[in-house]
């Protein structure tokens, strides 16, 4: 289903970046680990408060696809366990794709030093952080 044009518009992620940045507040970030966590997405519905659901660090090709199927309003899309190019490839068709839906994205394009759970392991990548430079080429 493609997305509108103005898309950016009505993205619940989006809104509630917009108005935090305006308002000077932070914005929390609850990660969800397990799928428990992604039906609390009923009781979100019914909060009287903003909420966006944003799944982290996604690494399958079809898992972001098929979760773009989903209610999430946000998806950070982690290619990082692929070579520098195939990751940007990657990374670039994906946003696409979840952009043309009315998902935003976040985008791991480039190593950053630590680790999450859940996450592939990356450190015997020959990669290294990606420099300003190369993150204004996306």
């Amino acid at each position: 289903m493609p997305a509108q044009k103005d898309w950016r518009s009505q993205n619940r992620h989006l809104q509630i970046l917009k108005a935090a940045k305006k308002g000077r507040y932070g914005v929390m970030a609850a990660i969800a680990y397990n799928i428990e966590q992604i039906l609390a997405n009923a009781a979100v519905q019914k909060s009287a408060v903003p909420i966006s659901i944003h799944l982290d660090h996604a690494q399958d090709e079809n898992l972001i696809k098929r979760a773009a199927k989903l209610p999430f309003d946000s998806i950070m899309v982690d290619m990082l366990h692929y070579e520098k190019d195939v990751n940007l490839a990657k990374t670039a068709e994906l946003a696409a794709y979840l952009q043309d839906r009315g998902i935003a994205t976040e985008a791991e394009s480039g190593r950053i030093e630590g680790g999450e759970e859940g996450v592939m392991d990356t450190a015997g990548l020959e990669s290294v952080k990606t420099t300003v430079e190369e993150a204004e080429q996306q």
